[in-house]
């Protein structure tokens, strides 16, 4: 088993020897880099860990504290020699990881940030609990934000609340535009408005326009506004069809339920959703074809404002 052991005058330049394979060397910093780190971060309690086996220095990782809104710990990086990959330690160091902070208590989650295109380190922190935590770096498009929560009763309560809010969104979503819902008084002049309410959950969806439109949808729990999502889109082309556009949103995905799915085709048209970021805060664009040629788009953006 991988054992977390200190950074000493004794193993320090083990550590610094450490190597990763070429192509990793776009994703993670040299060991000597995260050593320098370490010292540049000694202000903000940092901790740099060394894993062991059997005696020999396997890989190392630095976590550090940071006061930005909301507080919490951060993984910097983590690695694992090129030598010793393919073997379960990347996993074991970052659970034992994870245990130590969740037992030092400072925090109650731990965030980091990994590029969108290293598919192996998404895949491990996944495994042990992050999910994408919405915040998108503008200086850094080509990464990905991540959380896992340190609690498991805190991880829990977030999934349980997450699929409750989602379910309604999407019953919400299929009883209103999509789904050819009533309208409701306008809000403001000459917008189209329509709400759903079910228990302590309301949604509210208004509009402006018609072939050029710009609209809101938001969702407030116990009176309390939660989340909101902002739209614009026009029809630049001719035989646009309402109803198909409305049959494709009545097809909501529970993973990304913002529009409509991915694809969806019915003869003629087609629909198209690409969406980055999560449910917290998230972007994206749909936009219709017919016979092949672009007839309607629409840009959106959101996230949850709590």
């Amino acid at each position: 088993m991988i054992k977390l052991i200190p950074v000493t005058e004794d193993n320090w330049m083990d550590i610094a020897s450490l190597t990763v394979k070429e192509h990793q060397r776009n994703y993670v910093a040299p060991a000597i880099g995260i050593l320098a780190r370490g010292y540049v971060y000694r202000d903000c309690n940092v901790k740099i860990f060394a894993f062991e086996k059997d005696g020999v220095i396997v890989g190392t990782a630095l976590v550090r504290e940071f006061t930005d809104e909301p507080p919490g710990y951060d993984l910097q990086q983590i690695m694992v020699d090129q030598q010793y990959q393919n073997k379960g330690y990347g996993s074991q160091a970052l659970q034992l990881i994870l245990d130590e902070l969740r037992k030092e208590g400072h925090y109650d989650h731990v965030e980091l940030c990994v590029k969108k295109a290293d598919a192996e380190a998404i895949h491990l922190y996944e495994k042990h609990g992050f999910t994408d935590s919405g915040y998108v770096d503008e200086d850094l498009p080509d990464s990905l934000n991540m959380i896992c929560y340190l609690s498991e009763e805190k991880q829990k309560e977030q999934q349980k609340m997450d699929k409750q809010i989602v379910s309604f969104l999407i019953k919400a979503k299929q009883a209103t535009y999509a789904g050819k819902g009533a309208e409701t008084a306008s809000s403001r002049v000459k917008s189209h408005d329509l709400v759903y309410r079910d228990g302590n959950y309301m949604y509210y969806d208004t509009y402006l326009g018609g072939d050029k439109f710009a609209g809101e949808e938001a969702l407030w729990i116990s009176d309390a506004p939660y989340w909101s999502m902002n739209y614009v889109g026009r029809v630049i082309g001719e035989n646009f069809s309402g109803d198909f556009l409305k049959e494709a949103l009545l097809h909501v995905p529970e993973d990304k339920p913002y529009r409509g799915p991915q694809d969806y085709v019915n003869g003629d048209y087609a629909y198209h959703c690409d969406v980055d970021g999560s449910f917290d805060w998230f972007q994206g664009k749909e936009t219709i074809d017919y016979q092949g040629k672009l007839i309607y788009e629409c840009y959106f953006h959101g996230g949850a404002i709590i």
